[in-house]
């Protein structure tokens, strides 16, 4: 694309006449100041996986080779903001997988405490079921039936009661 100061260049397909050999479509736009010395190149591409130590040693390549002078120190800011961007990303990759890993450590922890309690539950269900005294729950099984019956008759003879059977 055609560098203009200060003016937005598009680096997304153009309609026809794209007089642009390669095709490509990135979606974004980029603004450059400054005036470009003769040979300056602008290269956009498409980011790429890199391996945190890669990004180390790049860096450190970088900085042990640092030449003075303008172009020297273009090449070392250049370098230094491409290592600082690399290590940002790796380091947000790394607290992603970290958040990850801990939601799914609180849904097997979670997971693991409903077990127990549900063990627990059923122990003591068990526990009441097999530690029956036979005796006193026949004893209660006779009282509560003996109540009901009256309950029961007591309702009859009340239900039987009207005004009209004292006139």
């Amino acid at each position: 694309r055609p560098y203009q100061d200060g003016a937005t260049i598009s680096l997304a397909r153009q309609a026809p006449p794209d007089t642009n050999a390669t095709a490509f479509d990135y979606g974004i736009d980029v603004s450059v100041t400054g005036a470009p010395a003769n040979g300056d190149k602008l290269t956009v591409a498409p980011s790429t996986n890199e391996d945190v130590f890669v990004s180390i040693y790049q860096l450190i390549q970088a900085v042990e080779s640092a030449t003075p002078g303008a172009t020297g120190n273009t090449r070392l800011a250049n370098a230094l903001n491409s290592a600082q961007n690399s290590l940002d990303n790796s380091l947000e990759v790394a607290l992603t997988v970290q958040a990850s890993v801990g939601a799914r450590t609180k849904e097997i922890e979670t997971s693991r405490s409903n077990s127990d309690d549900l063990g627990l539950q059923y122990q003591t269900t068990l526990g009441g079921l097999q530690d029956l005294d036979m005796v006193k729950a026949l004893s209660d099984l006779a009282f509560n039936t003996t109540a009901l019956e009256a309950a029961q008759k007591s309702f009859v003879q009340i239900q039987g009661l009207s005004l009209f059977n004292y006139l």
